[in-house]
C-alpha cells in the first residue's frame, strides 16, 4: 500500500534506557509507600495511557502542576501522610531528571533510509514536554519532521485526540501513514482506530497478542523497511 508518513514511537521503539533504569512503583516502594493493586490500577502509574488532560496543556507550567497534583492524588489514595507526599513527589521528579537515553543501534540508520526514500517522519509520544532534548540524547535530532508529546497534544496514547493532532500537525492522510511503536494499544489499537496501519516492534520473546488486520511485527525497525 501507498505510504508517505511515518510516525514512530520514541522510548521502546527508537531509543532505550542508556543505563538500567527503575520504575515509578519500584522507587515509590523503596521510599516505603504501600501501593494496593487497585490505587496502582485506578492511577495507571507507570504508564497512564489513554488519559485526557486538554486543560492541562494549555502551557508546560499547568501541565507540571496537573502532574504535581496527579502524584499528590494517588498519594492520598495509597495513605501517604500529606507531610511526606511533597517529598516523594520530588523524589519522582529527581528520577525522571536523571533519567538518559540512547538510540537502539538501527534508529539512525533507518530514519536516514526513510528520509531518502522521501517519506515523511515524525514521533508521537506519551512524554513530557522535553522530548527534544531526549532526541537530542538518542543523536536523532534533525531526522524527524516533527516531535510532539502527550504533555503538549492534551492526551495520551491511546486516545484518539493525540493520533487526529499529530496527522493534522503532519498535514498528514491516515490511509497513507504507517505508526511504529513497541506498546500494544498505545501504537497498535490506537493508530488502527485512526485509521492508520501499524508496526508492532517486540524485540524480546515476550508473548504477543495476535495481529489485527492492518498491522505486522518485527524484531527491530530495519525489518519494518521491507513493508514500507
Amino acid at each position: 500500500m501507498d505510504t508517505r508518513t511515518v510516525i514512530f514511537d520514541f522510548y521502546g521503539t527508537l531509543a532505550g534506557p542508556a543505563a538500567p533504569a527503575r520504575s515509578i512503583i519500584d522507587l515509590m516502594l523503596a521510599l516505603g509507600v504501600n501501593i494496593p493493586a487497585d490505587a496502582a490500577e485506578r492511577w495507571d502509574i507507570d504508564h497512564q495511557d489513554g488519559v485526557l488532560h486538554e486543560e492541562a496543556s494549555i502551557s508546560e507550567a499547568a501541565y507540571e502542576e496537573w502532574v504535581a497534583k496527579r502524584w499528590h492524588g494517588m498519594l492520598d489514595d495509597c495513605g501517604v501522610a500529606a507531610d511526606r507526599r511533597d517529598g516523594i513527589v520530588g523524589a519522582i521528579r529527581a528520577q525522571i531528571a536523571s533519567f538518559r537515553v540512547r538510540a537502539f543501534p538501527e534508529s539512525q540508520a533507518v530514519l536516514t533510509e526513510l528520509r531518502r526514500r522521501g517519506l515523511q517522519l515524525g514521533i508521537c509520544s506519551n512524554w513530557h514536554w522535553d522530548l527534544d532534548t531526549y532526541i537530542d540524547q538518542a543523536g536523532l535530532t534533525g531526522l524527524v519532521d516533527l516531535a510532539l508529546t502527550s504533555a503538549q497534544i492534551g492526551a495520551r496514547k491511546d486516545h484518539p485526540l493525540i493520533y487526529d493532532r499529530t496527522l493534522a500537525a503532519l498535514q498528514a492522510d491516515a490511509a497513507t501513514t504507517v505508526f511504529v511503536g513497541d506498546s500494544w494499544a498505545p501504537d497498535v489499537l490506537g493508530p488502527i482506530r485512526a485509521g492508520m496501519r501499524a508496526v508492532h516492534v517486540v524485540r524480546d520473546d515476550r508473548p504477543a497478542p495476535e495481529l489485527p488486520a492492518g498491522a505486522v511485527r518485527v524484531r527491530d525497525l530495519t525489518e519494518m523497511l521491507p513493508h514500507l
